[in-house]
Formats: structure tokens, sequence, C-alpha cells
């Protein structure tokens, strides 16, 4: 069973789109993340890979993952990672992000894989760094926890390049509070 107002937006193009949202939109239905709503969730057809994504506006960032279904050749692509208004630039084979090519497999299974990643990274633990000046933040910083993936920085870079941040905090995308 799928919810549809997880990754509305745009209607499918083709039978694998379609079954691909499907398999996504049945694990995205499982998700129990506070803070997280459908309506940051979309589907944009309006360019060729399929993309969907999250969006994370505390913390200024994206997840987005590209399908992409060459129904002539029965080859498809699946790619995930962070991203910012810069839509696919920020992929890389790195361990933060998705990758999946060469296997066979049906486009529902790609969109259920799709949802599993998406769940992990929407899970996984963000710190948020902040310099102070005369006890105010002068500079935020969010990153992955572990890996230190840049997500967003907000106010003067002057702070950082001097010393360590004054106050780490730890916590989720979902539930990151705003300044």
């Amino acid at each position: 069973m799928t919810d549809d107002t997880w990754f509305s937006g745009d209607e499918p193009r083709t039978p694998h789109e379609q079954a691909f949202l499907a398999g996504l939109r049945a694990g995205a239905a499982r998700w129990d993340l506070a803070g997280l709503d459908p309506d940051l969730t979309g589907a944009d057809t309006s360019r060729d890979p399929l993309l969907v994504t999250v969006d994370l506006p505390v913390v200024g960032a994206f997840l987005q993952i590209a399908f992409w279904a060459d129904d002539s050749l029965h080859s498809w692509r699946l790619t995930g990672g962070w991203g910012d208004q810069h839509v696919l630039d920020n992929h890389s084979d790195g361990p933060d992000d998705l990758t999946v090519l060469g296997v066979v497999a049906g486009a529902e299974t790609f969109g259920a894989w799709a949802a599993d990643w998406l769940d992990r990274q929407l899970h996984r633990p963000v710190e948020k760094l902040d310099w102070l000046v005369h006890g105010q933040v002068a500079k935020t910083r969010w990153q992955l926890a572990g890996s230190g993936r840049h997500l967003r920085t907000t106010g003067s870079i002057f702070p950082a390049r001097r010393r360590r941040p004054d106050r780490i905090t730890v916590t989720r995308t979902t539930e990151v509070e705003a300044d």
C-alpha cells in the first residue's frame, strides 16, 4: 500500500517511473520521523532522470535521488546524495552517497532501496557547530556526524579560522532547531 502524499509533484512518465515511485512511497509510508512531513518531499520529471527530493529546510540541505530508466536497454541506475539548491551536483562515490548500477531488479525494488537509503540518512546524527563572539553566535556550521560532510554554514567565516567551535550540539536532520 502506498501513500501518494509522499513524493507528490510531477506525474511519472513511464510505467517504470510509476513502479519506482510506488516502491519509494511504500517505504516512506513506514517512516516514523518527528518533524518530517510529506510536503517536504517531491518528484520532478522536468529533466531526465526522475528526481525525488527531501527538503531539510533548517539545515539548508536536500536529500536527492535520481532514477534513470532506459526502457530500451532495461538498464536502470540510482544515485543519491546530500545536496543544496544545485540539483545533482554533489554526488560522489563516498560513504554518504547512494550508487546502484549494474543490478538487475524491478523498478519497484529500486524505489524500496531508495526509501531505505533515505530513511538511514534521515536518522543520521547531525552536528551543529557554533562559534561565539562576545556571547553571540557569529558562525554556525551543520555537518554529518562521523563523516563531517558539510551541509550548511551561516554567519562569518572569521571565528572558524582561528579556533575550534565553542559549542557542538548533536541532533537529527529533522529535529534541528532554528536559531
